[in-house]
């Protein structure tokens, strides 16, 4: 915590600041915790994070606007443990494709073909294993 004081104490428009927990831990887009004495992981979303999904009328190749949905489903539903959780992130994540302008119809099939190529082996996995 020192050491975080001591930065924010330094000139310029960056400041720091820390979480500490003994229960989790956020490491880049994951967030594991012990709940009920097991590990779990979630995708995790730093509080200032924005939409920052390509739109889809931006000047990208359509292959990989086509794929990028998909792509970010397969995300969401590997880097969670609960099940619940999972599903509320996919909406959160459905969210943020259609205020970034694709179909909704586009964004269903990305999200069945994301479920159907999840295999339970991959789905249970710790990410980090």
């Amino acid at each position: 915590m020192a050491m975080v004081q001591s930065l924010n104490q330094m000139e310029g428009p960056i400041k720091f600041t820390s979480n500490i927990s003994s229960t989790a831990v956020q490491f880049l887009d994951l967030e594991i915790a012990i709940k009920d004495q097991r590990l779990s992981y979630c995708l995790y979303k730093k509080p200032t994070d924005r939409n920052t999904i390509i739109h889809s009328t931006s000047a990208q190749p359509e292959a990989l606007k086509r794929s990028l949905p998909k792509a970010q489903f397969l995300r969401v539903i590997r880097n969670n443990s609960d099940m619940d959780v999972m599903e509320e992130q996919l909406g959160g994540m459905m969210e943020r494709f259609l205020e970034s302008g694709y179909r909704r119809s586009d964004l269903v099939r990305a999200l069945e073909e994301a479920k159907a190529a999840s295999s339970p082996r991959v789905k249970n996995r710790a990410p980090f294993c």
